[in-house]
């Protein structure tokens, strides 16, 4: 789930506000992230028992924004008028099952990335 992670949060780092700007195509939401690029790397797990939270951070004041609403600006101005580079937080958890007798593990890894151009 870490590869899955680190790879989703690459992704959208690069899909924000600007690669609307730049390519005229809206940023993907959760659920395209979670199919194009979560799911295909879930090797021998089943697919249906894995899960993402996207966030949008705003270095400037911290706040997490659920990443299908927020703007997805790659700066942010800080109260003393400095810039800072806002990032993209993905964590991916998966419904571990090894058998019958063992019950479900929950395994999860969160990647940060900050947001490109």
């Amino acid at each position: 789930v870490a590869w899955q992670a680190r790879e989703a949060s690459r992704f959208a780092s690069v899909r924000g506000s600007g690669w609307e700007d730049e390519t005229d195509q809206a940023p993907p939401k959760k659920d395209e992230i979670l199919k194009n690029v979560v799911q295909p790397l879930a090797f021998a797990m089943d697919s249906e028992k894995v899960s993402i939270q996207v966030y949008w951070i705003n270095q400037a004041t911290g706040e997490a924004v659920d990443w299908d609403s927020a703007a997805k600006t790659r700066f942010s101005i800080t109260n003393t008028n400095t810039y800072v580079v806002n990032t993209v937080r993905v964590t991916v958890t998966y419904e571990w099952s090894p058998g019958v007798l063992f019950g479900t593990t929950r395994l999860a890894s969160t990647s940060e990335f900050p947001m490109g151009s």
